[in-house]
């Protein structure tokens, strides 16, 4: 846990890390990190370094590639998993913003909600699969596979068992 590239990293303070290579690749100022779960905000070498501030993963593989997000809550497996910039997401359930790399300002309750977004933001997903394929912004879904399809359409509010579900 904590090892760091080259294991002599500075500016990192007040982190916490449990769980088999937990923020094994942390990098200078990396600090105010809960990382809980095997590969939780893992990193990689070189560029690649985990160096986000005030985040909270816990959960397999959660935040894995996190190299400057920061103020993150990622809890479940994979959450947040190939989040490498984007910042103040919550992701509560398996899978959620699973694919997300730059989006902000996130909120994602229940499994798999907003799975493949890469970089919308300020989007509200709950329930089953609501969201899933949105790569839009400011979008609300709430409800089991709520606006499900939706890909490229911003500023959407659907509550209810699959509203919206076949909007792009």
């Amino acid at each position: 846990c904590l090892m760091g590239e080259t294991n002599v990293y500075t500016q990192t303070n007040a982190n916490v890390a449990i769980g088999y290579q937990c923020g094994l690749f942390v990098g200078n100022q990396a600090q105010n990190n809960v990382l809980i779960g095997y590969e939780c905000a893992k990193g990689t070498t070189g560029a690649g370094e985990f160096v986000g501030d005030n985040n909270t993963y816990i959960g397999y593989q959660c935040g894995l590639v996190n190299t400057g997000g920061f103020a993150n809550v990622g809890i479940g497996t994979q959450c947040l998993h190939s989040n490498t910039t984007g910042f103040q997401n919550v992701a509560m359930g398996v899978d959620c913003l699973k694919a997300n790399e730059g989006g902000y300002q996130n909120v994602a309750i229940g499994k798999e909600c907003l799975q493949t977004n890469i970089s919308g933001h300020s989007n509200v997903a709950m329930g089953y699969q609501s969201l899933y394929s949105n790569t839009a912004s400011n979008n609300t879904a709430i409800g089991y596979q709520c606006s499900y399809w939706n890909s490229s359409g911003n500023n959407n509010t659907a509550i209810g068992y699959q509203c919206l579900m076949g909007e792009t």
